[in-house]
């Protein structure tokens, strides 16, 4: 640059000069059409249909490869597709409302009993605790301690797939500022998947744990205050909406395992396993509150169960879902036992984004063919500079 003209310079000393922008667009832009990027709507649910049957006999197949069992032994069985099966969005807000229009709905009086139902739990003694999850402040505001924050609850409204109206108590936890770390951990999908290999190809004991209430079994690292309904609470045991709640529930999780003579593995903090001999053992699992236990015989998974009912409200199958892994188990005429495996969810999604409306990649991309762009109800938008 020229410090006495303040001119651009190229090395030589020469000026720099620009051509009018005028002058070199010759040629127009067009602007990006509104449609550009969309498939039309021509897609046949036959063809997911047949790929959705092969995906799943390939599966099959793999198992009985790794139990070392012949086709022949296959059951004939018809899993059932899960097409166009999302709900609207009107079906999705009737069944999960705002407590203000769930109170004042034509289902208020199902909703008001729902959220009696957890307020008594909430404010009752419940099996296995030694008091109330939430006692109740005499004094209301007064007897909250100065400058220590109150948070309000928010009521969490569900119909779940049985029918059954569930409100849960959530603390807005989004409110408070936590000084100290929240990490807590969930297992590795590798671990879920040698978990499922290392039962099909020994032929051990499956079976699925749930935690109810899990967030709730817990007591709090610090004083809590909560409000709800111009009432005010000090929590007694943790609750759902705490930004630490996950991290103080696996704390007292693993706590609870290893007193169980249950072994933490190195590798995967979410996995625990217990050998008593070299013909029983048993291994688990968890994601947050979800437990595979895979063992030797029902007796181990039995014994995992007893213990840990001494401290949660747990419940037990042989067919389930976890990580969104759903397990089947099937015995055959000789006693065989076999598992199959789906992702329903998975499914449903893919379906769901490629069956209905289409993918969202545009197909072919250049040029734009006559044959193709006819499916468009809007014009092309005219060229412009």
């Amino acid at each position: 640059m020229n410090n006495l003209t303040g001119e651009l310079c190229d090395e030589s000393g020469g000026t720099i000069t620009f051509r009018n922008k005028e002058a070199t667009d010759e040629i127009p832009i067009r602007v990006k059409r509104v449609t550009a990027g969309n498939r039309p709507r021509r897609y046949v649910d036959t063809c997911a249909i047949k790929a959705y049957q092969a995906f799943v006999s390939i599966l099959y197949c793999v198992g009985l490869a790794l139990t070392g069992n012949s086709i022949e032994m296959a059951p004939t069985v018809t899993l059932p597709l899960m097409v166009n099966a999302a709900v609207s969005h009107e079906e999705f807000m009737r069944q999960n409302p705002k407590w203000r229009k769930a109170r004042t709905g034509q289902d208020r009086e199902k909703w008001i009993a729902a959220d009696e139902e957890e307020r008594d739990q909430q404010l009752t003694t419940q099996p296995g605790k030694d008091m109330p999850h939430l006692r109740e402040l005499p004094g209301g505001k007064e007897d909250i301690p100065f400058g220590h924050p109150c948070f309000p609850l928010k009521r969490v409204c569900k119909i779940k797939s049985n029918g059954k109206y569930k409100i849960r108590w959530v603390v807005l936890g989004n409110l408070e500022k936590v000084a100290e770390e929240c990490y807590a951990p969930t297992a590795a999908k590798k671990v879920v998947w040698l978990m499922f290999a290392l039962c099909i190809m020994t032929g051990m004991c499956l079976r699925f744990f749930d935690i109810k209430g899990a967030f709730m079994a817990e007591r709090p690292t610090r004083d809590i205050y909560v409000t709800i309904d111009e009432k005010f609470y000090q929590l007694n045991y943790s609750l759902y909406g705490l930004k630490d709640a996950a991290k103080v529930f696996n704390e007292g999780l693993v706590s609870h395992l290893k007193a169980g003579g249950y072994i933490q593995s190195k590798w995967d903090q979410c996995m625990f396993y217990k050998l008593e001999s070299t013909n029983s053992y048993v291994y688990l699992v968890f994601h947050v509150d979800d437990f595979i236990g895979s063992g030797t015989s029902e007796k181990v998974l039995d014994e995992f169960y007893n213990h840990m009912t001494k401290k949660y409200e747990i419940t037990s199958n042989t067919d389930g879902m976890f990580l969104g892994i759903h397990m089947e188990r099937q015995i055959q005429a000789n006693d065989a036992v076999s598992y199959i495996f789906r992702k329903p969810h998975q499914l449903q999604s893919i379906f769901d984004k490629y069956l209905p409306t289409g993918p969202t990649m545009s197909l072919p991309r250049d040029p734009m063919r006559q044959s193709y762009s006819r499916f468009f109800d809007i014009d092309d938008s005219p060229a412009c500079d």
